[in-house]
């Protein structure tokens, strides 16, 4: 069981009327049982698959879904996703506790919890989801719990949700 995952539509571009039904599952926090309360763990265990592959008709399986390209989207929760024009998916943003974390961004990070300034891009490329690793930078302010919302001339308005200061970006300025 999981929260906070995002399900978008990939492969599907503007203007079709078929094509193929396949979903991106991304993120989200593993739900575990203390007692008869379910509560969160830690999004980036050894058993925590960030992304998979959901097709119509198929079982659910685990796709082979390249997680090493400088662009790939780090498991999150809290994060958004939204289908581009060309069938892609955007995934944006998302938080993990640092306290499980080790290394950049969440080294910096005073507080339990990390937000991620990630932009990834996948592709439906014979079936399987790709990053893609040209042409998408990070965001300008790491950020969870936010929105987005394709613009009519295809652009991505990403608005709300939080980020705690003290952290630093790329350039070392406090956020």
């Amino acid at each position: 069981a999981s929260a906070w995952h995002t399900l978008t539509p990939l492969g599907i571009k503007d203007g079709q009327t078929t094509a193929p039904k396949k979903i991106l599952l991304a993120g989200g926090f593993l739900l575990g049982r203390e007692g008869d309360k379910l509560r969160s763990v830690n999004t980036q265990t050894p058993k925590t698959y960030p992304l998979m592959l959901l097709t119509e008709g198929a079982p659910v399986t685990v796709s082979a879904i390249n997680y090493s390209p400088p662009n790939a989207f780090k498991g999150a929760g809290y994060h958004a996703a939204i289908p581009l024009a060309d069938g892609s998916a955007l995934l944006s943003g998302g938080n993990v506790n640092s306290n499980f974390i080790k290394g950049a961004p969440c080294d910096k990070v005073a507080s339990p919890f990390c937000a991620y300034d990630q932009l990834s891009i996948y592709n439906l490329i014979s079936s399987t989801a790709t990053a893609r690793t040209t042409t998408v930078k990070k965001m300008s302010v790491a950020r969870f719990g936010h929105q987005t919302t394709r613009l009519m001339d295809n652009a991505v308005l990403f608005t709300g949700g939080v980020t705690l200061g003290k952290e630093k970006n790329a350039s070392g300025q406090e956020r």
